[in-house]
């Protein structure tokens, strides 16, 4: 009904019991046991694409869990670990300890100039786009701004041997996007610099930023397809992030709908779902269940309201 050709899943990966979000991988080769397992994913890829639907999943390349093999050597048997150089690891009067994504000690950081860690990584990308794997059709790939475009290069050429037309996605927050974004290396990146004027310009009523943002997209990257969103897993939704929804939301979908680049819903936006950062839940007030059948049937639902109004306005 709403006409997506993507569907993009949260990392799926086995996940480490001590945070267990799915970005702290334990094992890059296997489903987490609470979503199933790679039988259960194999029969959603085939039944998305039997609806001519590709499918795209989370890949957290740049750090593990502490429950990954390699990570658990490590802090088991420190510098005598054959795995001692996967990770920026120190030993410590309490210990080893593994230098964490942003700090945090639960997300050790890979060193992508580690052969090994690369081959590794590499065989995981070609994986899961197996029939052997899940078959599925790309990758979004997390924080890829912190990984040297070289690596995804390479993991660029690993994927595509295995699935030429798949699509690489990287999430991409600042720097310039053609440093990862181009032939050889990501498909598109996820274009934060655009995303912020599509709720502030309506917030402010300031016209002029929505405007500057959209030439600037155009005079800096106009030979890339960026990923356009209102909101994602990281973000503030969209309806609670719009001072004034019920009017602003549908020119909020429109700017991303009519955008250049690709545009990304994030599930539950088209139906009114609520939720901000900064609660009892923290980051879980965004990623919570959506019930589907109730919003749908509820006649005041912000989205039912919008697509009336976009009807009206568009003749859809």
């Amino acid at each position: 009904r709403l006409g997506c050709t993507v569907l993009y899943l949260g990392p799926l990966m086995k996940t480490s019991e001590e945070l267990g979000h799915g970005y702290d991988t334990a094992d890059y080769f296997e489903v987490d046991p609470r979503l199933g397992t790679m039988a259960t994913l194999r029969r959603v890829v085939e039944a998305a694409h039997a609806l001519q639907i590709r499918v795209i999943v989370d890949g957290v390349f740049n750090h593990t869990g502490r429950d990954h093999f390699a990570a658990r050597d490590v802090l088991q048997r420190g510098s005598q670990s054959q795995y001692w150089d996967w990770f920026y690891a120190r030993e410590t009067e309490r210990g080893v300890e593994l230098d964490g994504w942003e700090g945090h000690s639960g997300l050790p950081r890979l060193n992508h100039n580690n052969a090994e860690v690369r081959a590794h990584l590499m065989d995981a990308g070609r994986f899961w786009m197996s029939p052997e794997g899940a078959n599925i059709d790309g990758w979004r790939l997390d924080v890829a701004h912190e990984v040297s475009p070289d690596f995804w290069r390479e993991f660029s050429r690993a994927c595509r041997d295995a699935k030429p037309h798949c699509a690489l996605i990287g999430e991409l927050m600042h720097g310039d996007y053609r440093s990862h974004v181009g032939p050889e290396l990501l498909d598109s990146g996820t274009n934060y610099q655009l995303s912020k004027s599509l709720w502030s310009s309506l917030n402010d009523a300031n016209y002029w930023e929505l405007a500057h943002c959209f030439q600037r997209d155009k005079d800096m990257y106009s030979e890339l397809t960026l990923l356009n969103f209102l909101g994602n897993h990281d973000q503030c939704r969209i309806h609670s992030r719009l001072t004034d929804p019920r009017a602003h939301y549908v020119l909020a979908a429109a700017s991303l709908i009519l955008s250049r680049g690709v545009p990304c819903l994030y599930y539950g936006d088209e139906v009114g779902a609520e939720g901000a950062p900064g609660g009892p839940d923290g980051d879980l007030a965004m990623r919570r269940a959506v019930d589907l059948p109730a919003a749908l049937a509820d006649p005041d639902a912000m989205a039912g309201r919008a697509c009336r109004v976009w009807g009206r306005e568009f003749g859809g």
